[in-house]
């Protein structure tokens, strides 16, 4: 990979300067003096020079700069491409550096220790909002790119994002929840879709609307929920399907579509009655874009954040 930041025209230099030196080319860049080497070398910025050292120990030892005074554009297209190459490393464009990931996140990553498992601090300002309730940091999301983009050593798959719990009771007003999570790349961008299903056992509506008020006030995603604008931290859309009515009754609908007009995310609400022992059952549908998730500093990625980034300095 790093190999391939040269241009052609410098691979058809090095392949005939082995040819003339041994008759072939098999033996690649090591087959040829120092003295060559350093002449290829001079012609080379500094980002081609050091992707050229670090090609073998022989060539790093040659021509690997002894100062090298990169600004910090240079620095991370360097780091950039080692991280291409390395597998078990991870880009950072906060701090600029790279780090270590763990392969035992190869199956899950708990959403509850995501400081305890982030390698800097600057991270826990990149986590993407998930409604109802969990978080994609975006130290995680990058790794499962690399995966898509560089092979499979290069992070975790991204069933690691899937999620399927059971029935979740709200002990005070007792409203049963249940949401399956799934992740999927469509041309090279990351997407999320959420099934979030709702309903009150013994058929309660306004427990069932108070429920989703108190604790679901960001149903869709950070700019649309259940609380009219003025009542929500942000500027925010109202889901209309799930506003309130002088009846306390919800608005019937069958493949309601709707999509947030502050970031990339789109959803289906189904309402259905279903009689007086069994109320209203409610099923939201979301899709969420997060982008190719190559940098937190990326549209489609501060879009979805819970709290902006200046808010949270």
């Amino acid at each position: 990979m790093i190999l391939a930041h040269f241009t052609s025209s410098t691979k058809r230099c090095l392949t005939r300067l082995v040819q003339s030196q041994h008759g072939t080319s098999d033996m690649g860049a090591l087959a040829l003096p120092a003295e060559i080497i350093l002449m290829i070398a001079s012609h080379l910025d500094k980002i081609s020079t050091i992707s050229f050292a670090l090609t073998c120990r022989r060539l790093r030892s040659l021509c690997f700069p002894p100062a090298p005074s990169l600004n910090l554009a240079e620095k991370e297209k360097v780091l950039i491409l080692i991280e291409q190459d390395e597998p078990t490393v991870n880009f950072c464009l906060r701090c600029a550096k790279l780090h270590k990931w763990h392969t035992r996140w190869s199956r899950s990553i708990p959403s509850w220790d995501i400081e305890i498992r982030l390698p800097c601090k600057p991270y826990l300002f990149d986590t993407f909002y998930l409604p109802p309730l969990d978080l994609i940091p975006y130290y995680h999301a990058r790794l499962v790119m690399n995966r898509h983009l560089y092979g499979s050593t290069h992070g975790p798959p991204i069933s690691i994002f899937n999620l399927r719990t059971g029935s979740l009771q709200d002990y005070t007003y007792g409203v049963m929840t249940t949401i399956t999570r799934n992740a999927r790349i469509v041309e090279d961008r990351l997407l999320v879709l959420l099934d979030i299903t709702m309903s009150h056992p013994r058929a309660e509506i306004a427990s069932l609307q108070c429920s989703i008020d108190e604790h679901y006030r960001s149903l869709v995603c950070p700019h649309i929920g259940m609380r009219p604008p003025a009542q929500l931290p942000r500027p925010s859309a109202q889901l209309p399907e799930l506003a309130a009515s002088p009846t306390s009754q919800f608005r019937l609908c069958e493949e309601a579509f709707g999509s947030c007009p502050l970031c990339l995310t789109d959803y289906r609400i189904d309402i259905s009655w279903q009689g007086a022992k069994k109320g209203y059952i409610i099923k939201l549908f979301v899709y969420r874009e997060l982008g190719d998730c190559r940098s937190p500093f990326e549209w489609s990625w501060q879009s979805g954040l819970g709290v902006g980034i200046d808010e949270k300095l």
